[in-house]
């Protein structure tokens, strides 16, 4: 029987047809913003329903750290992040599998561990530790402008290039580790050619000077009758009142009868060590009446209390409610 001539076959022609396909393949592309988006809200998901899981097993430990709880969420992320989208982790995180991303380097290779946590770093520092600013300033403004400052230009560069930087598609954190999010495909890699356009920085630090000035301008007593000043130093004392570490003023207006009066809100988040609330929200109400400018034509003071944890991936909490006219907060023992 004649055999069949194997010798027109090598072991390089799989090897070139492979090259060929993937070739004629379409680009891999740097991803659009929604796409990146939603990767996000996944993995935000994702992580959200693992923190309220061990919430609800560890509620009393997380709500024992107060404040400090977002630290814990902090920790969380970046070890996520860093390590699902670098080379440990292929470079993808739940999200981005999901949706078909991938983080990597500017020659193409994957983030390493030590690139991938610094990313995950700067992308996650803004949004779990600028609540710790005001507390760590007690109210006071130039204490937290100091202390958010770098917080809020970190988060605001996040979202502006993530935005409006069309040519690359790259954020800050990207461009801190010369990094791309791409589309996951087989195809030659094609990233952008022209570099980041300049005025990107200039509009994005010039918008944060002037948020960041203004704000604390709006709070000097400079301007008569400031209504900002008054709230402010009125949030001051709250907070330093034992048994509160986070309080927020809000003042809204009322019509009875043909005539408009203000009623004062405050929001208190309170610690375990406070065993008598409607003692507590009392000491308050009788502190805003006594602080705030127009306290004796108040309509109505209501405190708020609240209870419980924030890690910033989940949080859980308690409230207790108090509202009364002036005459009644004055009154109760």
């Amino acid at each position: 029987m004649e055999q069949p001539d194997y010798s027109k076959y090598t072991t390089e022609e799989p090897q070139a047809a492979s090259a060929s396909a993937s070739a004629s393949a379409p680009p891999i592309m740097v991803a659009g913003r929604w796409r990146r988006i939603g990767a996000f809200l996944i993995d935000a998901l994702i992580l959200g329903l693992g923190g309220l899981a061990a919430g609800a097993i560890l509620a009393k430990p997380f709500t024992a750290l107060g404040p400090w709880g977002r630290l814990l969420g902090f920790a969380i992320a970046v070890v996520y992040f860093g390590y699902t989208q670098s080379s440990k982790g292929g470079g993808q995180s739940l999200g981005m599998r999901v949706l078909g991303l991938k983080v990597i380097r500017q020659d193409g290779g994957l983030l390493d561990l030590r690139q991938a946590v610094g990313r995950a770093t700067i992308f996650c520092v803004a949004y779990f530790l600028s609540g710790l600013s005001t507390y760590l300033s007690g109210g006071n403004p130039w204490i937290n402008g100091i202390l958010s400052t770098p917080l809020f230009a970190i988060y605001f560069s996040i979202l502006y290039l993530l935005l409006f930087n069309r040519r690359t598609r790259q954020s800050l954190h990207d461009l801190a580790f010369r990094a791309y999010v791409v589309k996951t495909a087989p195809g030659p890699l094609a990233l952008p050619v022209l570099p980041v356009w300049r005025g990107h920085a200039i509009i994005a630090g010039g918008t944060i000077v002037v948020l960041t000035v203004g704000g604390l301008l709006a709070t000097l007593p400079i301007w008569p009758n400031n209504p900002f000043t008054a709230m402010l130093q009125l949030q001051q004392t709250v907070a330093r009142m034992p048994g509160v570490y986070e309080a927020a003023i809000a003042v809204s207006f009322q019509q009875s009868q043909g005539v408009t009066a203000p009623i004062l809100s405050v929001s208190t988040t309170i610690d375990n060590s406070v065993s008598d609330r409607e003692a507590l929200a009392r000491s308050i109400a009788r502190t805003g009446l006594e602080n705030y400018p127009d306290g004796q034509n108040l309509r109505a003071v209501t405190v708020r209390l609240s209870s419980g944890y924030d890690i910033g991936i989940a949080q859980s909490y308690r409230s207790w409610n108090y509202a009364y006219p002036p005459i009644a907060w004055k009154s109760t023992p």
